[in-house]
């Protein structure tokens, strides 16, 4: 995502999706279809079969990033394993020219939205604490380093996530 002052921050990274000679991902990063699977406590047979998938090597390659799901499968996976915001994690890492024209502040919809924000959150600081240790080990004031916009930014992101988890439980306290 390229923020105001066209800084960009690693911890939303493009996904690769080519594969090469041996048939493994060029780039290893996270991705979230595994960790919604596993929210919606299933297997990954049980999760095949429900997405009327081929075998479960094939539900692996796209966990892994082996080869890209469609948008079709994504549907199917969020109605299954429950977590609507998949498709805008989806549309993010797939389609970077819309990204900045989706809300960082979403209503959750299910409390497997609410895992999954909180499972970007979490990964968000982590690459923000990482440049703030590398700033404060070089001596640097952190409000003069030149990175300081893009890790505000990064920071107002992560709390965008964090606000619509806490809009979420303020809406559903009732409920529990």
């Amino acid at each position: 995502m390229v923020f105001k002052n066209n800084c960009r921050v690693n911890y939303r990274p493009k996904i690769n999706y080519k594969r090469e000679v041996r048939g493994t991902m060029t780039d290893k990063r996270k991705l979230y279809y595994a960790t919604c699977r596993k929210y919606a406590n299933l297997t990954q047979e049980e999760a095949v079969e429900r997405l009327h998938l081929a075998d479960a090597q094939t539900l692996s390659r796209y966990e892994n990033g082996h080869v890209k799901p469609d948008q079709t499968l994504v549907a199917k996976m969020i109605r299954v394993y429950g977590v609507p915001s998949l498709a805008q994690w989806y549309v993010h890492h797939t389609n970077p020219d819309l990204a900045p024209w989706l809300a960082e502040v979403t209503a959750l919809k299910s409390d497997g939205d609410v895992y999954l924000q909180a499972e970007l959150a979490a990964r968000i600081l982590c690459a923000l604490l990482k440049r703030l240790r590398k700033i404060l080990r070089e001596n640097e004031n952190v409000a003069a380093d030149k990175k300081t916009p893009c890790i505000r930014d990064g920071y107002r992101l992560a709390a965008g996530k964090t606000l619509s988890i806490v809009s979420y439980i303020d809406d559903n306290a009732g409920i529990y």
